[in-house]
């Protein structure tokens, strides 16, 4: 005795059609729900536009101690700058901070950013400050990228983009470290803010 597979009915398309419309919805909504929405485009914004100011100001002090120190402070006020918009967005897009995609964020986030700061020590003790551009800004990347894996395809461009600028810092004279540090915690948070900010809803 053989067994044969039955014709394909009109039924048995619809339910086919209906089933795999299902599936696609399903995993839309997982997509969705695994995926960390709360990057803040205006923070990414503001954070920009210190940056833009703290580079004008960093091209006149007057000692290498200035200019680390000031640096240092523009990176801890962007940093509650990001935070605090953060904070605000997630809690009006409805996601916690405490729940596993969020951990899974800060998770990808903190450790190049770690990272970096103990490589600031070890290059500032080697007196190799000039070149803390390109090792901020490559450490920012990586840190960056990361994140756009669970969040933004825009958050992972632009990580990209931070990484690009760190190695062309760290290849070009140490003279134009400044330059790349506006191009990139300036101009790259601000268009990549803007672009989250009108996409993403803030």
């Amino acid at each position: 005795m053989s067994f044969s597979r039955p014709p394909l009915t009109g039924r048995n398309l619809d339910l086919g059609e209906r089933a795999s419309a299902d599936l696609c919805f399903i995993r839309e909504t997982m997509d969705r729900a695994s995926a960390f929405a709360a990057v803040p485009g205006l923070g990414w914004i503001i954070m920009g536009g210190t940056a833009l100011v703290t580079a004008l100001a960093a091209t006149r002090t007057g000692s290498t101690a200035e200019w680390l120190a000031l640096w240092v402070v523009a990176a801890g006020l962007s940093a509650t700058i990001g935070t605090s918009f953060l904070v605000h967005k997630a809690r009006r897009v409805g996601q916690s901070l405490e729940s596993r995609v969020g951990l899974r964020f800060f998770g990808t986030l903190v450790p190049p950013l770690v990272a970096g700061a103990a490589l600031t020590a070890v290059f500032v003790d080697a007196g190799l400050e000039a070149r803390l551009p390109g090792l901020w800004l490559l450490s920012y990347g990586v840190a960056v990228t990361g994140t756009g894996n669970i969040s933004l395809k825009l958050v992972t461009w632009a990580g990209v983009v931070f990484m690009a600028l760190g190695l062309c810092a760290l290849a070009a004279p140490a003279a134009l470290g400044d330059l790349w540090m506006a191009l990139g915690f300036g101009g790259a948070h601000m268009v990549f803010g803007w672009q989250i900010a009108r996409r993403h809803d803030g």
